[in-house]
């Protein structure tokens, strides 16, 4: 669950540079700088202003998302690699717990027969052991 939210923040956290390359061929460089500035900092203005460019091209939130995830696409590969040998780690901790289960069960059911289908002896009471 850490590593997903892990890929998540990170997706958050670099969206402003996915901006930048998306805005790269729909406005000049200092333009560009201002509005990803602004975006980042979640100013009104800029969010409006760059939703209204992205609109013009076309385009919309997901964009950015695509940017961000392809300037990414290599550490989002080694995150889910990472899910999944810890996945797989659980997985195999999971199925020996459920042998151990298997083989304590076997056990136990063996061990009550046994003393089911014992036999047995009354034994006198010792001096002064009853009553």
């Amino acid at each position: 669950m850490r590593l997903r939210r892990l890929k998540a923040q990170l997706m958050e956290a670099e969206a402003h540079k996915g901006l930048e390359r998306l805005l790269t061929p729909l406005v000049d460089a200092l333009r560009r700088r201002t509005l990803v500035e602004g975006w980042a900092a979640r100013s009104a203005s800029a969010v409006r202003d760059v939703n209204s460019i992205l609109k013009k091209a076309g385009l919309g939130q997901d964009a950015i998302h695509a940017q961000t995830f392809s300037l990414k696409l290599d550490t989002f590969e080694r995150i889910d690699r990472m899910i999944m040998q810890t996945e797989a780690r659980r997985n195999a901790s999971l199925r020996e717990i459920d042998r151990h289960r298997d083989v304590l069960a076997q056990r136990l059911r063996e061990t009550s027969k046994e003393i089911v289908d014992a036999e047995f002896a009354e034994i006198a009471p010792q001096n002064g052991a009853g009553a």
